[in-house]
């Protein structure tokens, strides 16, 4: 027997914005994949999923690459989206651990992960709200994605979104809710009103919000942003060559204070022909 294999290799890099933003430079360097980015609000530690273990787990690391430790240990069950609550002592994330995706919560130094949900529906891209009294996250009950939110301790779901919703993520002052819903970034109240489209044909990870504005990647590789609340999209950079940031999780990451961001990009794409002599 023939087969091909195919192996992708990433990194993480990380670029300064400010006023004029920087050249980026690695991150994170390790073998394999890396995925899935969230920074913390305080801009001191990242979070991410590696499979240098062979299997999905969620890693963090000082924002300097430095002490990257492993925190998640389901050995096989992959997990994903893991985001820091406002205070950095927790990360939610999603996991498929119990046969559908479901949302954990945990320290964000080690311990044991708590599961919040139990539907046998996918509850997926967990996200905090500004004072961390709430997770929003994905749930397709019924056959259609919509955006809901539970305590972070569990409890009932409560809906937010009537129209859709694939993930969201909530404003730093508590005013607005963005939305990602197939390619468009919706803007709207926390409670699901005034719901207002911001930008088509953004790639479903390729967008996040920092403490002031929500920043979208372009098809074309602009980075662009628009403060909470406008519809004025501006670019501040752009991508191009090898170095453009690429999918596979939340894509680009940042801080509160929005001075740097950090984002994955493919490194290597190779595939292999492995032949299986004597097989039955």
């Amino acid at each position: 027997m023939i087969y091909v294999t195919r192996r992708i290799e990433t990194k993480i890099f990380k670029m300064p914005l400010g006023a004029h933003p920087g050249e980026p430079s690695p991150l994170i360097e390790t073998d394999g994949d890396q995925r899935d980015l969230g920074v913390a609000p305080n801009g001191e530690r990242i979070a991410f999923v590696s499979n240098r273990t062979g299997s999905k787990e969620i890693w963090v690391a000082n924002s300097d690459g430095s002490d990257q430790t492993q925190l998640t240990f389901f050995n096989g069950p992959s997990v994903g989206s893991p985001r820091w609550s406002p205070d950095g002592k927790q990360i939610a994330f999603d996991g498929d651990a119990a046969g559908s995706s479901d949302i954990y919560v945990m320290p964000a130094d080690g311990g044991k992960p708590s599961r919040l949900t139990t539907d046998a529906a996918n509850e997926i891209r967990p996200s905090w709200s500004h004072d961390g009294q709430w997770i929003y996250f994905g749930w397709d009950k019924g056959g259609e994605s919509r955006i809901w939110k539970i305590r972070p301790s569990g409890g009932e779901p409560v809906q937010v979104t009537r129209k859709g919703g694939y993930f969201a993520f909530e404003t730093a002052d508590g005013q607005w809710l963005y939305v990602g819903s197939g390619s468009t970034i919706l803007r709207m109240r926390p409670d699901g009103t005034k719901e207002t489209p911001l930008r088509d044909g953004i790639a479903t990870d390729h967008w996040i919000v920092g403490g002031r504005h929500v920043f979208l990647l372009t098809p074309a590789g602009d980075l662009q942003r628009a403060a909470f609340g406008s519809s004025t999209l501006e670019t501040i950079y752009h991508f191009n060559g090898a170095g453009v940031p690429s999918g596979g999780g939340t894509a680009i990451a940042l801080p509160a204070d929005e001075s740097w961001i950090i984002y994955r990009a493919m490194t290597r794409d190779a595939e292999s022909l492995v032949l299986i002599e004597k097989f039955q």
